[in-house]
């Protein structure tokens, strides 16, 4: 959906009985409906995920117009999942399945700032349950075996950069680990509370002025 003008908005702070944050009103619903929608995905194929929300800053002076960096970035993180999952079982070690799924909304600063992407990733808790301890630091060693999951976060977006991204560009917030457990009495409102944070995805504001595809989100 190109044309917002086109698009059904939502405007106050409930969105099918959901909670959405409505100070950023009005909102498009069919990135309200994807985001629920791989929320549920998720949930339906595992029984608890862990999901994270980060911010994905464009390097200063990057090529603006290069729309493939955000596939380049779920590329990566897919490769490292594989990775991961290829060398413990060399060493022995069963890992379970994960399927990364995501949601992401590219915006733009107000008064003509940066563009940045506003993302969350959606993982098995059982094969990733942390964020871990991320280092700002451009003394990374990016060759290096994975650490954690900040560690290939800040990877994938140091190679969908071609190498320009350095570790202050990628934000994780204080709050940025979300965990849903289709078990727990909770999961309602644990689910609730994810979506409410990610209706700020589905704001209008901050897209306007961004040319082609402003929001995305996996498939099944």
């Amino acid at each position: 959906m190109n044309n917002i003008i086109d698009s059904k908005l939502i405007y106050g702070s409930n969105w099918n009985g959901y909670r959405i944050l409505d100070q950023y009103s009005p909102f498009i619903e069919n990135y309200l409906y994807r985001n629920l929608l791989t929320i549920e995905h998720a949930t339906n194929q595992y029984p608890r995920v862990f999901a994270i929300r980060v911010d994905l800053h464009l390097p200063p002076g990057y090529d603006e117009t290069d729309t493939a960096v955000i596939s380049r970035f779920f590329d990566s993180m897919n490769s490292q999942i594989y990775e991961d999952y290829v060398r413990q079982a060399r060493r022995g070690v069963y890992l379970n399945s994960c399927r990364l799924r995501y949601v992401w909304a590219k915006e733009r600063g107000p008064e003509n700032g940066n563009i940045h992407y506003h993302v969350c990733l959606i993982l098995n808790h059982k094969r990733y349950a942390a964020l871990g301890r991320y280092v700002h630091s451009d003394l990374i060693d990016w060759n290096e075996a994975q650490r954690n999951m900040a560690h290939r976060i800040s990877k994938a977006w140091y190679s969908a950069t071609q190498g320009m991204a350095y570790p202050g560009l990628v934000h994780f917030a204080d709050n940025a680990g979300y965990e849903l457990n289709r078990n727990s009495p909770d999961f309602h409102m644990q689910k609730a509370e994810l979506f409410k944070r990610l209706s700020y995805l589905a704001k209008v504001w901050t897209k306007e002025a961004i040319e082609g595809r402003r929001y995305g989100s996996s498939r099944g």
